[in-house]
């Protein structure tokens, strides 16, 4: 669970953290915050979590994995405004480490 714990503190982070305010091609723009353009991802990693957190059964820990992983790959699709905010290395390792920590996670209770 400590596992688990950490990546979900790692993917929050990269959302709150994270905003664009140069102009670039996928519409990252000076009102443009990461948080809303992957809310519906956020949400559904969020609620994945917590069930996960509350009956941490082999289930609902795949489905959280499989949260992460939707979730990141929302996330790669902004890969531009990192690149804007010139941030894209740290971008490029968090989501590599996420991407990691989500494929080592033992779901076999």
């Amino acid at each position: 669970m400590k596992q688990a714990i950490q990546i979900s503190i790692l993917i929050l982070s990269i959302v709150i953290f994270t905003s664009c305010s140069k102009s670039s091609p996928t519409k990252c723009g000076e009102n443009f915050f990461l948080y809303t353009a992957v809310s519906e991802e956020l949400q559904a990693f969020s609620n994945a979590a917590i069930a996960y957190s509350q009956d941490p059964t082999k289930s609902n820990c795949e489905k959280y994995r499989e949260s992460i992983h939707v979730y990141i790959n929302a996330l790669e699709k902004w890969e531009s405004c990192a690149r804007d905010f010139g941030e894209i290395e740290e971008w490029r390792e968090s989501l590599r480490e996420a991407r990691e920590d989500a494929d080592q996670m033992d779901c076999q209770q």
